[in-house]
């Protein structure tokens, strides 16, 4: 047989001669042979150990196996790995798996009777919600940690996809994207996140924050109610003067002190009514009885306080209308005309007056439909209120979906302009006027009738 050099191997010693020197190194021969096989074989040398046959003379041979061909392994292979068996659930006596200790909150502390209110619901969302609702970065830009978190709920638009747009708490409380996510009725994941939901009575304590439950009417005097002293002792100090008081009033308005009926006889400040009349003695109206029936022109009030009950806006209506005495609930009157007494015209009317309607278009229409935005095609600013007066009557509507060529206005006080700011409108006619703004009231309306009627 052809003698061979394992490739990579170091060399075997040759034979020697004579048998003694043969049968002493055979033993020396087989050691190193061992060491120079094995070896190479478990660090890399090429070729495998039953490849490598031995001769009686102590030569190295490679030969093909006789047989079938072998199932080689690499001597240099990673042992397969070792599975761990899952983990044995601890289990209770019973022997079902323990669910995760979730520890919910603690409404231990918080008595029913007095948890809405605002220093006991600051404790309540410091618990459970400023871990993520704090002043530093909050989710969705909403701090709920910080003083006046229910002013950054009140009319602010929901920024979650499920929800987009919705206020987290509506302007007339009626609806809340902040109570919905904190029961887990709608949009999107039931807060708080991470954390137990909030038990049953926290729930009601928020809730009632949110929107305080209507107090028991307490009796009126209807003889007596309407009068300054009594508006003043059981309505403006007590529910009012915490914000309107003589020091530092919001927006400048002083219902604490003497003289408060005179101090309503100016223009709304706030943005939403701009320029509208706090009170309108013809009517018993404006914006304070906006304001206290939640009808528009931002926040109801009293704010953070439980809103007038029925009988209380019908004594401040009827003090607004210089205490004229009346009925509760107020009776329908029929006027009888006299021959003897001339009636006034329509446009005896303050309100229907060029100025008063122009004041009522800027503060409430402009900002749509102005100089310069004439969205609709309709520009109600441009040459006051005759100028917006010949664009409405009976001229065609441009815009409006399947509304598109109605009449805008009538003489008689009809047509799309009043379909569009009292409702209804009619379908695919686009949505209710102002768009951005309170509804105008029904007094508002009858002014804008009865200018385009003369």
């Amino acid at each position: 047989m052809k003698k061979l050099k394992v490739t990579g191997c170091p060399p075997l010693p040759g034979a020697a001669d004579g048998e003694q020197a043969r049968a002493s190194r055979r033993l020396t021969t087989a050691a190193l042979l061992a060491v120079s096989v094995l070896t190479p074989a478990l660090v890399g040398c090429p070729g495998h150990l039953e490849n490598i046959g031995f001769l009686g003379d102590g030569s190295v041979s490679v030969y093909p196996p006789p047989g079938p061909t072998p199932i080689y392994v690499d001597a240099a292979a990673l042992p397969p790995p070792v599975a761990t068996p899952p983990p044995t659930p601890v289990t209770s006596d019973a022997g079902a798996p323990t669910p995760p200790a979730f520890v919910p909150p603690d409404d231990s502390a918080f008595d029913p009777a007095t948890c809405s209110q605002p220093a006991e619901v600051a404790k309540i969302l410091t618990q459970n919600c400023a871990g993520c609702h704090n002043a530093t970065m909050p989710p969705a830009m909403l701090d709920l940690a910080s003083m006046g978190a229910k002013a950054r709920l009140i009319n602010i638009p929901a920024k979650n996809m499920a929800c987009m747009g919705k206020p987290l708490v509506a302007m007339d409380l009626s609806s809340s994207v902040f109570l919905d996510k904190i029961s887990g009725m709608n949009c999107g994941a039931q807060m708080p996140k991470g954390r137990p939901p909030l038990s049953a009575k926290l729930q009601k304590c928020l809730t009632d924050w949110i929107k305080p439950p209507a107090p028991a009417a307490a009796p009126v005097d209807q003889r007596t109610c309407a009068q300054g002293a009594e508006i003043s002792a059981k309505i403006l100090v007590p529910k009012c003067g915490s914000c309107h008081g003589n020091m530092m009033p919001k927006a400048g308005l002083d219902l604490a002190t003497p003289g408060a009926k005179a101090r309503l006889n100016v223009g709304a400040k706030n943005a939403m009514c701009m320029g509208k009349p706090l009170a309108n003695q013809a009517y018993g109206s404006g914006v304070i009885i906006d304001k206290i029936t939640g009808a528009g022109c931002g926040n109801r009030m009293p704010f953070n306080q439980p809103p007038l009950n029925d009988q209380e806006i019908w004594c401040m209506k009827e003090w607004i209308k210089a205490g004229s005495g009346g009925t509760f609930p107020p009776q329908p009157t029929v006027s009888q005309p006299s021959a003897m007494q001339p009636q006034p015209a329509p446009m005896a009317l303050a309100c229907a007056q060029p100025a008063a309607i122009q004041m009522l278009f800027a503060t409430r229409c402009n900002v749509c439909h102005g100089a310069f935005m004439k969205a609709g095609m309709l520009d109600l600013e441009t040459g006051g209120a005759a100028g917006a007066k010949s664009r409405l009557l009976n001229q065609s509507a441009r815009f409006g979906g399947s509304c598109i060529g109605k009449t805008l206005a009538t003489r008689d006080g009809t047509g799309f302009l009043f379909e569009k700011l009292q409702g209804p409108v009619p379908l695919g006619c686009g949505a209710p006027m102002p768009l951005s703004f309170a509804p105008l009231s029904a007094d508002e309306v009858n002014c804008v009738k009865e200018w385009m009627k003369n």
